[in-house]
């Protein structure tokens, strides 16, 4: 399993105001491309994200992101669709090879919360064989009433995602 900063590079992420800044930038994979100038400013508010320019930016590092976190837990495109807010296949794919505009606030905080699940799932799981079985098997407790996380996650509402990076970060002890 690559490490998450082999993954996705420098990642920012301001959760209480529900920005997010992707940067997937990597000088080892990506030799001929010039770094991104995005600047992150801390004391952004989740009003930013209604800047259609700025969620432009975002976009493209943000699917980038999404499609190789989704790649690496081996989930069907029918439910990253549906975690995307069942956004049609079509545009799933066209966004996969590149060709994304700018993604709306909605989607950019989706993939905010599932980059936080991953991110809690990489402290909590010393090997790529425990992450996958934790994340598609069965679970009883009260977050899943017998879905995997994984499935939770696929069923589409923001509250599901919800539910499964909150239950994450109780397990690694963090605190909101």
């Amino acid at each position: 399993m690559r490490s998450s900063k082999a993954l996705f590079g420098a990642v920012r992420l301001d959760f209480r105001a529900m920005y997010v800044h992707i940067c997937t930038y990597n000088p080892e994979v990506d030799r001929n491309v010039q770094k991104p100038n995005i600047s992150f400013d801390a004391s952004a508010s989740a009003a930013s994200l209604g800047d259609r320019a700025k969620r432009k930016v975002f976009s493209g590092p943000a699917i980038k992101a999404f499609v190789r976190m989704m790649d690496e837990w081996e989930i069907a495109v029918a439910d990253r669709c549906a975690m995307l807010g069942d956004i049609p296949r079509t545009t799933y794919h066209k966004w996969a090879r590149g060709d994304v505009s700018a993604l709306s606030r909605d989607q950019l905080e989706r993939i905010g919360i599932v980059l936080g699940v991953y991110k809690g799932l990489q402290l909590l799981f010393a090997d790529a064989a425990g992450l996958q079985r934790w994340l598609k098997s069965k679970n009883q407790d009260y977050a899943f009433a017998g879905l995997s996380p994984a499935e939770r996650m696929s069923q589409g509402g923001m509250t599901d995602l919800y539910a499964v990076r909150q239950y994450v970060d109780a397990l690694r002890g963090a605190s909101a």
